[in-house]
């Protein structure tokens, strides 16, 4: 069993991996900016109130915990089309708060995406309009990654393509050094239990693993 603090439980992905996790045997503490959207009740789920704008608000919640795993980020394109500091100003937050806390195994495992570089074989849509119209947020994210691999954490950044509903496909591809050909989208239950699998094994310990089916 883990202690794991997650970030990002009301949306898709997180709810998901929540729902994994606590049927895995493990214990979440699930930190939100509002805890009423989570209406999921379970005897080793705890909710509480923080932000990652705000560092002071995670220390407490992070406090004897193993493993945060990270998907917080822009919930909507047309938010993603406005320039951010979500991600960057979040993971400096979250990493001052985790050193403050004190995580037992000073674990992170944090999802970004696959469009923080480009990759010539996605389809043209996606490099010649929508990947442009979006590099502000993209670039944020690319900072984001810069102070995760420069921290002393023991970190795993996961970058998936474009995230659609459905479940676990059973044929994700994986790799740490190249995006995987594939159709450049994957399910946010494939990211889920990839994100579960990770947990448990700690396969990709300082590595950037892309996913694809």
């Amino acid at each position: 069993m883990k202690k794991i603090a997650l970030l990002g439980a009301t949306g898709g992905t997180g709810m998901s991996f929540l729902q994994m996790a606590l049927e895995a045997g493990h214990e979440v503490t699930c930190i939100a900016r509002t805890p009423s959207k989570i209406t999921l009740t379970h005897e080793r789920l705890k909710v509480v109130q923080g932000d990652v704008r705000n560092a002071d608000s995670l220390v407490p919640a992070l406090a004897g915990q193993e493993i945060v795993v990270g998907i917080f980020g822009i919930a909507s394109f047309s938010a993603g089309l406005k320039a951010t500091d979500l991600y960057s100003v979040g993971i400096q937050n979250l990493l001052a708060a985790m050193k403050k806390a004190e995580l037992a195994d000073n674990r992170l495992i944090m999802v970004s995406s696959s469009a923080v570089v480009h990759d010539p074989t996605a389809p043209f849509m996606w490099n010649r309009v929508f990947r442009p119209l979006m590099w502000r947020m993209y670039a944020d994210m690319l900072y984001m990654e810069l102070f995760i691999a420069a921290s002393d954490t023991k970190w795993t950044i996961v970058r998936p393509p474009q995230l659609v509903d459905g479940p676990i496909s059973g044929a994700l591809k994986v790799d740490h050094i190249d995006p995987p050909k594939g159709k450049h989208k994957i399910t946010r239950d494939d990211l889920a239990a990839f994100l579960m699998e990770e947990v448990n094994t700690q396969t990709y310990l300082y590595k950037w693993p892309m996913l694809d089916v």
